[in-house]
């Protein structure tokens, strides 16, 4: 009977380890702000920003300036959903726009 239990321990434990180290690779990596980069490239191209953000490696600004940029980015912002003072929404692809700090386009209006 003792040993039934010893092993009901054992699975329990080691399922919760398991379920710990997947939880930790789903939320190891630089989150937004930080400094990013990209390895690889095409398809099989990653980043090594936390789950759920984009490593926007650079951008255009309204006026044409072109930014490297290289930090972890994760709102997404539209004319309907406005990044907040002082930051601007810029365009990444067809798709997907992100909010960044203005002052990398002085020139450009930012969200107020």
């Amino acid at each position: 009977m003792r040993k039934k239990k010893m092993n009901k321990v054992r699975m329990f434990l080691a399922g919760w380890a398991a379920l710990m180290l997947l939880v930790g690779v789903a939320c190891s990596g630089k989150k937004a702000g930080e400094s990013c980069s990209w390895k690889g490239d095409g398809f099989t191209a990653k980043h090594d920003c936390v789950t759920g953000l984009f490593c926007l490696s650079s951008f255009t600004c309204p006026g044409g300036k072109n930014v490297t940029y290289g930090r972890c980015v994760g709102v997404k912002c539209s004319s309907s959903n406005p990044c907040g003072a002082g930051k601007l929404c810029i365009k990444y692809s067809d798709s997907a726009s992100y909010c960044i700090d203005g002052s990398f386009c002085p020139d450009a209006p930012t969200d107020d």
